[in-house]
């Protein structure tokens, strides 16, 4: 077995001898590449945080009532 270390291809070879020929198989493993986000609790996490924010967004009154004060001031402020 030999691992290329450029590509981190590991490459196998064996032989089989028949009493007239030799019989060569070649295999190549390559790592797969590692996933972000691969499951377990932070994803759960992750997800049951982004629906807190959507519930609490949706149920959330965004148009504030504006009242003027009842009291008028019968002179301006000035500085």
């Amino acid at each position: 077995m030999a691992c290329c270390s450029e590509c981190h291809t590991v490459v196998a070879a064996t032989y089989k001898k028949d009493s007239d020929r030799v019989y060569w198989e070649y295999k190549f493993e390559k790592a797969l590449p590692k996933k972000p986000y691969g499951g377990g609790c932070g994803t759960a996490i992750l997800i049951v945080i982004i629906l807190s924010i959507v519930i609490a967004a949706a149920r959330c009154d965004w148009k504030v009532p504006y009242k003027p004060p009842d009291e008028t001031l019968e002179e301006p402020l000035r500085n």
